[in-house]
């Protein structure tokens, strides 16, 4: 909006001073003179032509620019989409070594526990063995006889000597 005012603004100065200099000139152009006419009117050409060419090349940078922009978009789109991507795979990572995490505790927590189980069983195979064995009477061993020495078990053998 302020580049349409200002430029409203300078049509309207030039344009006054085209009016106040109501001269006849001489175009001269490469020392030809070309055209005979009012300077009010050269001044007014003069001032259109360059903002034509003004407009023309603002017009051509605002194109190298909209061109500049579609690229960096579709740049950052893609890149955006790549860290998306990238993002993806590093969740899925973290989910699967979680997983494999959980599933070594498991596993780890399930070998303590059937290793506990085994432990307690044992034991209790243990003691149902000695039980068994308070309960297996003793031979009787007749001192005098000494064949029955080599019958008799090892603390007995040992109390006799």
């Amino acid at each position: 909006m302020f580049y349409w005012l200002f430029g409203l603004v300078l049509a309207l100065v030039v344009a006054i001073f085209a009016n106040q200099n109501p001269l006849t000139v001489d175009l001269n152009f490469f020392g030809l003179v070309m055209y005979r006419m009012s300077l009010s009117v050269v001044i007014l050409g003069s001032a259109l032509l360059g903002a034509l060419v003004s407009f023309f090349f603002s017009g051509v940078r605002q194109l190298k620019q909209g061109h500049e922009l579609k690229k960096m978009k579709k740049s950052l789109d893609e890149s955006g989409k790549r860290e998306v991507s990238h993002l993806e795979e590093i969740k899925s990572l973290q989910l699967s070594r979680e997983k494999a995490l959980i599933e070594a505790e498991r596993a780890s927590t399930g070998d303590t526990r059937a290793l506990r189980e085994e432990l307690l069983a044992r034991q209790q195979e243990v003691e149902e063995l000695k039980e068994a064995l308070a309960q297996v009477p003793r031979p009787v061993v007749n001192e005098s006889a000494p064949e029955s020495e080599a019958a008799l078990e090892p603390e007995t053998m040992e109390a006799k000597e």
